[in-house]
């Protein structure tokens, strides 16, 4: 689209991309901005039928391009940019675009849509829920394609629902097989959550066929090959994606990730320095740092990496992925035993915002640090706000509930409650897709549960199965409990060599922790028991 003079042209070209061969064209000319977009609808459509579309499907979409769309050709380039800036760099950068298309055009169902993804994407759960849950009161006369967009981000985000969710992205790839976007949201967050890994590495790749140029693609299959433990296929996926020249906000977080996973120092100190100067990714950069001190016991430093996540997210503006840095921290001190400090740390997050997976979070503290009154008032609120929610009905309440018996000192209720996470136990919950906690939570506390059993031989097989799958939890300090939680489960069960083993190898990982952290105090009571 040219303006010339008081004109504008407008040339639509179909190209032969293997040949840069022109094979069809069609021209216009308008003398007004508010005809472009009538313009564009018309030659689209003589385009279609000349070049040999059906009838049937020309009728089926042929939504005039300002009702489907917008009415606004202001709105629409911002809304192009934003999607150039949102496949190029990353969801950060395309915000601003999105949000004005959104200013220019109230009624702009597919910029809602995008922002909510993009917001969802780079932590902001709360503000993705808003806006896809506009954009689904507004996709009454969107076109087929946006149609499915809006239906399964509105069922996977909006209700929670994931089951239907991948029921329409399975339709939606049916029908539009050329579309990358319902490959990204089986493999970003559908299949993850419910714990189909093989299934989102396969529609990972897929995406990654038909969008070779977009940086998310390749982030959301190294995620997902992350998560499945494939470490040689992220790198080589990394690999490529360095070659396309591909600069994407989330890239340094995987490689120090990896390099974390590889246990190479050298890589997670490359992996910092590639974040420097990159505000998009300092703030994350930082509460993996966090993340790494904590696995090892040293909690301390650990609040000064959190704390300077937290400030630079706020300096951004972002108090929402705020909040879930402070969460996190508040999570890895409950399940350390500093209840204190935990609770003080929830209280600051929940003050900063609201969202589910933060409620969740805090939910799980207070638990932990014996309010549960608050424990139970967060639970009831989840489940009455969020019931078709996949991850509210299988992990969160029924882990909270089992937490609260287990303080009760009732290890078969707790047992009980977490009989319901069985489908979906081995995922990535929604909370754990983007703020890196809650993954295999049910796993761990199934185990503590049999450790008050005193059922031995049952809480070593759930420990284990933490081990197993440690990568799923990639982020969450909370990981290295597995190992004590096997010790223990050793122990209990009567076998003393294996238990001082697995004790041994827990003391050697926290060798520089904390040394009044409450857990570490208990680890180094029960070994000497044994000595």
């Amino acid at each position: 689209i040219q303006n010339v003079g008081t004109q504008y042209v407008l040339d639509l070209r179909a190209t032969n991309c293997r040949t840069g061969d022109v094979m069809d064209r069609e021209q216009a000319q308008v003398a007004r901005k508010e005809d472009v977009l009538g313009a564009i609808g018309r030659m689209a459509t003589a385009f279609r039928e000349r070049v040999g579309e059906s009838v049937a499907t020309l009728q089926r979409h042929d939504v005039p391009l300002a009702q489907a769309t917008t009415a606004s050709l202001d709105a629409l380039r911002a809304y192009s940019l934003g999607l150039e800036a949102a496949t190029a760099t990353g969801e950060e950068a395309s915000i601003p675009f999105f949000r004005r298309a959104i200013e220019l055009d109230p009624k702009f169902a597919m910029a809602y849509a995008w922002l909510g993804l993009v917001y969802g994407a780079s932590g902001s759960s709360r503000l993705a829920t808003e806006n896809i849950r506009k954009a689904y009161e507004l996709s009454t006369s969107v076109s087929d394609n946006e149609r499915f967009f809006i239906s399964a981000y509105y069922e996977g985000r909006g209700t929670g629902d994931e089951e239907k969710a991948h029921q329409i992205c399975e339709q939606w790839a049916a029908v539009y097989p050329r579309d990358p976007l319902p490959h990204s949201f089986l493999t970003g967050f559908i299949d993850p959550g419910l714990a189909n890994f093989d299934e989102a590495i396969e529609e990972g790749r897929k995406g990654l066929a038909i969008a070779p140029d977009r940086g998310y693609s390749y982030v959301l299959l190294s995620d997902d090959l992350m998560f499945a433990g494939h470490l040689n296929d992220v790198e080589e996926v990394l690999r490529e994606a360095s070659e396309r020249k591909v600069d994407y906000q989330q890239v340094p977080i995987l490689r120090y990730d990896l390099a974390f996973l590889r246990d190479d120092p050298r890589g997670m100190e490359q992996a910092v320095n590639m974040a420097r100067g990159k505000p998009d990714s300092m703030d994350w950069m930082a509460d993996q740092q966090a993340f790494s001190l904590a696995y090892a016991g040293r909690l301390k430093e650990a609040r000064v990496l959190s704390r300077q996540a937290i400030d630079l997210a706020l300096q951004e503006g972002d108090r929402e992925r705020a909040a879930q840095f402070e969460i996190r921290l508040a999570l890895w001190e409950a399940f350390f035993g500093d209840a204190r400090e935990a609770k003080q740390d929830a209280a600051t997050a929940l003050g900063l915002a609201r969202n589910r997976g933060i409620d969740y979070g805090a939910a799980v503290v207070f638990a932990l640090s014996g309010d549960s009154g608050q424990a139970r008032s967060f639970a009831d609120h989840l489940q009455k706000e969020l019931p078709e929610d996949t991850s509210v009905r299988f992990s969160y309440v029924p882990v909270i509930h089992a937490i609260l018996a287990l303080k009760r000192r009732d290890s078969a209720a707790a047992i009980d409650a977490l009989q319901l996470t069985t489908p979906y136990e081995l995922g990535a919950p929604r909370c754990a897709v983007v703020s890196f906690y809650g993954s295999l939570y049910p796993i761990l506390i199934r185990g503590q549960a049999y450790l008050a059993a005193h059922k031995g031989p049952e809480a070593a097989r759930e420990f284990q199965k933490l081990i197993d799958h440690r990568t799923v939890m990639i982020g969450d300090a909370v990981s290295a409990l597995a190992g004590l939680g096997l010790a223990q489960s050793d122990a209990l069960s009567g076998d003393s060599n294996q238990a001082r083993e697995q004790y041994r190898e827990f003391l050697a990982l926290w060798k520089n922790a904390d040394p009044d952290l409450p857990v570490f105090l208990q680890a180094k009571a029960e070994y000497a028991k044994l000595r």
